[in-house]
C-alpha cells in the first residue's frame, strides 16, 4: 500500500472513531459488556504484573477504561489515540495523577521516555503500516519491555462469517482491517525485532459480549460473567489444544536491546 493510501485510510479510521466516539464508550459503561472488556484485558497481561510494569503505554485507547482495569498495577499509565473524540471523552471520565491520555499518531509520537509495557488491544489489525508500527513500539520499550497484543484471528471460519455479517450491521464496526493469523503474527513480531515471543488463544465465549451491547441487562450479566469463567478455564486447561477455536489471540514480545 503506498503513502497516499495510507493516508487516506488513516483520515477515514480517524473519522470513522471520532463520529462513533459516544456510541463507542457504552461498550465499557453497559454491565454486561463491561466484564468481557475488563477481562479480555486482565487476560492479556495475566502473569507480567508479577514481573512488575511499571509505565504502561497504550496504543489506540479508546475511551481510556485500561487505566481503570488495570489500576493497581502500575505507576503511571498513558493512553494515545489518534481520534480527539476518544481521547477528550478519556480526560473527561478518567482523573487519576497517574493517567495521562494523548491525540496523537503512533507514528509521531516523541514521549521522550520509554516504558515497561505497552499494549494494543484489538487496534493493531487497523494500523495502516503494520511492521513500522511493531518497530516503533519497540523503540518506546525500555531494555526487557514488554509488548502484549490482543488481536482478532482468522483460524476459526464461524468467526471470520460472524465478524463480516456484524461489519454489515454494526455502525461502531470499522470494516477497513486486516485479518491475521498466528503464523503471520510470529513472522511480524520476529521482523520487528523481538525476542521470546509467545501466544495463547483469548475469547472462546465472552468476546461477544464484549462488542455488542446485548439486552436485557438482567439476562446477559450473568451470562457474560459465566462465559467470562468458562473462558478462563478454557484457556488455561486446553488452549493449547483449542487455539484455532478462539475469536482472539495474545501476542506478546519482549524487547531484547540492552
Amino acid at each position: 500500500m503506498d503513502k497516499k493510501n495510507n493516508v487516506e485510510r488513516s483520515r477515514a479510521e480517524r473519522e470513522h472513531f471520532d463520529s462513533i466516539a459516544s456510541k463507542y464508550v457504552k461498550k465499557d459503561i453497559f454491565p454486561p459488556s463491561r466484564i468481557a472488556r475488563k477481562l479480555r484485558i486482565k487476560q492479556t497481561v495475566s502473569g507480567i504484573e508479577s514481573s512488575g510494569t511499571g509505565d504502561i503505554l497504550e496504543v489506540g485507547c479508546g475511551a481510556g477504561y485500561a487505566s481503570e482495569y488495570l489500576k493497581g498495577m502500575y505507576k503511571s499509565f498513558t493512553g494515545i489515540d489518534f481520534s480527539g473524540g476518544l481521547v477528550d471523552l478519556a480526560k473527561s471520565i478518567h482523573k487519576d495523577p497517574a493517567v495521562e491520555f494523548i491525540k496523537t499518531d503512533l507514528y509521531k509520537y516523541e514521549p521522550g521516555r520509554k516504558f515497561d509495557l505497552i499494549i494494543i488491544i484489538g487496534v493493531l489489525h487497523h494500523m495502516v503500516n503494520i511492521p513500522l508500527s511493531l518497530k516503533v513500539c519497540k523503540g518506546l520499550l525500555k531494555p526487557g519491555g514488554i509488548i502484549a497484543v490482543n488481536e482478532p484471528q482468522d483460524a476459526n471460519i464461524l468467526v471470520r462469517f460472524v465478524r463480516k455479517l456484524r461489519s454489515k450491521f454494526d455502525k461502531t464496526y470499522s470494516s477497513d482491517q486486516e485479518e491475521m493469523n498466528r503464523r503471520k503474527l510470529v513472522g511480524l513480531f520476529t521482523a520487528a525485532g523481538y525476542s521470546e515471543i509467545s501466544l495463547k488463544p483469548q475469547g472462546f465465549f465472552s468476546t461477544p459480549f464484549a462488542e455488542v451491547l446485548m439486552k436485557p441487562k438482567f439476562i446477559f450479566l450473568p451470562l457474560s460473567w459465566l462465559a467470562g469463567q468458562i473462558d478462563r478455564f478454557i484457556e488455561k486447561v486446553f488452549g493449547k489444544i483449542l487455539h484455532g477455536l478462539s475469536w482472539n489471540i495474545i501476542v506478546r514480545g519482549k524487547n531484547p536491546d540492552n
